[in-house]
């Protein structure tokens, strides 16, 4: 119609044929008349493609929630014996509410990764430097320093401040001299030895020079080996090098995330992301080969951290610690569940040939103290899962630490009276059945120093690192000061 109406109008033009405009004015007429003839039909596909979309975005995002809410049903059920240490602690359920929050972000450290927030609380406190309260800890400038260096066992999860066995150790050493001591607790969740050393030389470059620096280590070590197939590497490091190449994981591994997926293919979703984590097993590697290489790894750690020591003057000790799967302990029934939940991809075999050759090597070597049988003997349940001990565990860790230390004396740490081996209590507990957070009685209050302006917040603990007396060494930055602050999700490690 809209042709028929125009073409007069173009007959006037005195133009003959069939020229350009009228070509344009039928194309666009038949565009009108189909669009007419079928245009309902499209709007009416297009509006029901929506509503099954829609449909499907919000089932799949039900059975998202309820797949969400029945795994972590499930997980409580199947974890919750191995928790129930905290059942009849009236601290139990405020440290595992902030313990969490401790662990929800993370930073970037300089070279050695990652390092943990600051978190203010009764029972868990890390300062801004990333260290964690030591109870007692008395760091004026003539202060004893000591660096304890480890992984999440060092930092201590799975226990209050006053728990640590950095805390329990401070307590003993202190009564061992009448000068001032200064336990830091430098460890970091999932770090290695490896990483440790990385940031020990970056301190002392910096001009922070301990009297004594105590190494616990082993799991970290062990595990990233039988993760990754080969020893020295930290955890997460597909993941972080993924970032920096720009590289994505495969499909399946990425859906593994769905929750509604790991609860449909649980062995399926398994497999592929261990294939892509690639473990020892799956990339051919004798248990025996790299034992060996975990081993050789770890004793040239050992001897680098000596030569430091050499150069810069302080004592070291490095203890290779305790795992469920190695000794004689008596396990309790929680325990044994701990054993056999944690026992996969061939991890308990590597353990033990590993711990087998640091047996050997530290009857030769010195410095390096095997203490993975402290728990031999001890009836009462101490491990939290495969690693993690309770406070009690750690008061037992510490008081063989000290019992190390107190038989040298070729400088580690000379007693000045002798006494018998103790470790530090736990201070009495308040009305509110939280220990009160105060010094040891024999080291006085510990010292807090806070920056320019600073407000000392509620629970807020700043522990001050004395300037190194080593002559041209240039003072940067406190322990784990950040330098351009990053946020990173935190490894789920040990």
């Amino acid at each position: 119609m809209i042709i028929l109406a125009l073409a007069p109008e173009l007959a006037r033009t005195g133009v003959s044929g069939f020229g350009a405009a009228q070509t344009a004015l039928l194309v666009v007429g038949t565009v009108v008349l189909l669009v007419g003839a079928i245009g309902a039909r499209v709007v009416n596909a297009y509006r029901a493609t929506a509503v099954i979309l829609l449909n499907f975005v919000v089932l799949a995002g039900m059975l998202e929630l309820a797949a969400g809410l029945l795994l972590s049903r499930t997980h409580r059920q199947q974890t919750k014996p191995h928790r129930s240490y905290y059942d009849d602690k009236p601290w139990g359920a405020r440290f595992a509410l902030e313990e969490r929050a401790s662990i929800e972000k993370s930073y970037y450290r300089p070279f050695a990764l990652w390092m943990r927030g600051r978190a203010t609380g009764q029972t868990v406190n890390v300062n801004a430097d990333g260290v964690r309260l030591t109870l007692g800890a008395n760091c004026v400038p003539d202060a004893y320093r000591v660096f304890v260096l480890g992984g999440s066992t060092t930092w201590g999860a799975g226990s209050p401040d006053w728990g640590t066995y950095s805390s329990y150790l401070q307590g003993a050493l202190a009564r061992r001299t009448p000068q001032p001591v200064c336990v830091l607790n430098l460890g970091e969740l999932g770090y290695t030895s490896t990483q440790e050393l990385v940031f020990l030389a970056t301190e002392l470059g910096s001009g922070h020079i301990p009297n004594l620096v105590i190494f616990y280590d082993g799991v970290n070590d062990v595990r990233t080996a039988a993760d990754y197939g080969r020893p020295g590497l930290h955890y997460l490091l597909k993941e972080t090098a993924s970032k920096l190449e720009g590289d994505k994981p495969p499909l399946l591994v990425r859906a593994h995330q769905s929750r509604l997926v790991r609860l449909l293919l649980p062995e399926r979703v398994s497999n592929a992301d261990s294939s892509w984590i690639a473990g020892y097993r799956q990339r051919g590697v004798h248990v025996d080969s790299l034992a060996d290489q975990v081993v050789a790894t770890y004793l040239q750690n050992h001897r680098m951290v000596g030569a430091l020591a050499r150069d810069y003057g302080f004592a070291y000790a490095f203890f290779w610690q305790p795992v469920i799967w190695y000794g004689e302990k008596p396990l309790t029934p929680e325990e044994q569940r701990a054993q056999r939940w944690y026992a996969v991809h061939g991890v308990p075999e590597l353990y033990r040939a590993v711990y087998d050759r640091i047996r050997d090597a530290a009857a030769r070597e010195s410095n390096l103290y095997d203490i993975a049988d402290v728990f031999e003997g001890h009836p009462e349940s101490v491990y939290l899962d495969w690693n993690h001990v309770t406070p009690e565990g750690n008061a037992i860790i510490a008081g063989r630490m000290v019992a190390v230390l107190d038989q040298r004396a070729n400088g580690i740490f000379v007693p000045v009276r002798t006494a018998a081996l103790a470790t530090a209590p736990p201070p009495p507990p308040t009305p509110d059945g939280l220990p009160a957070m105060r010094a040891h009685p024999s080291t006085g209050p510990a010292t807090i120093r806070l920056r320019a302006g600073e407000v000392p917040a509620r629970g807020a603990h700043r522990l001050a690192l004395p300037r190194s007396q080593a002559p041209g060494v240039a003072r940067n930055h406190l322990p784990g000061e950040r330098v351009g602050r990053t946020p990173c999700h935190y490894p789920a490690k040990s």
